[in-house]
């Protein structure tokens, strides 16, 4: 299954390329048909208040069945920065074994700031869904994104979400 897990993640990779937003003050969302995004990024606020999207896509390859959530989320006071999160959840149907990876990411323009929650990775960063039915998806996060190209960090805290399932 490890095989199969990290070009899916590659894959991921590749899709959380977008953008990210500082600034703005921090109040209640005005959920619109009940959904929002919220966080702070190095202690800005971050905030959108519009209907959250949520991508579901599933793939099977013989007995391997690989299920993608992915949340993208603009900040409404168009700073320009975005905030990612994605979750894989991997299964071996033959085996009954499932994996489930996380991954968080804080871009804007053409830089990108990841983590991801792998099966024993040491991290402090957390992605902790608290409720989900075939409507809305609910939830926590927060995580320290690396960019890759100059290893500067986004610092993302009280991070919060519900959103709509669209399949």
């Amino acid at each position: 299954m490890k095989k199969l897990t990290i070009p899916v993640l590659l894959l991921l990779s590749l899709a959380l390329f977008s953008s990210c937003k500082k600034g703005g003050e921090l109040g209640d969302p005005t959920p619109v048909d009940d959904t929002y995004l919220t966080c702070k990024i190095d202690g800005e606020d971050f905030i959108n208040p519009i209907p959250v999207l949520t991508g579901v896509s599933i793939f099977v390859v013989e007995e391997i069945e690989s299920r993608t959530m992915s949340i993208v989320s603009d900040d409404e006071n168009k700073s320009g920065y975005r905030i990612t999160l994605t979750r894989v959840k991997v299964l071996d149907k033959a085996t009954g074994n499932e994996e489930v990876t996380y991954a968080m990411s804080c871009s804007k323009e053409d830089r990108i700031w990841l983590e991801t929650i792998l099966e024993g990775k040491d991290t402090s960063a957390e992605f902790t869904i608290t409720s989900e039915d075939d409507t809305f998806v609910e939830g926590t996060f927060s995580f320290v994104g690396i960019s890759s190209g100059d290893g500067s960090t986004k610092n993302i805290t009280k991070g919060k979400f519900r959103a709509k399932i669209i399949i």
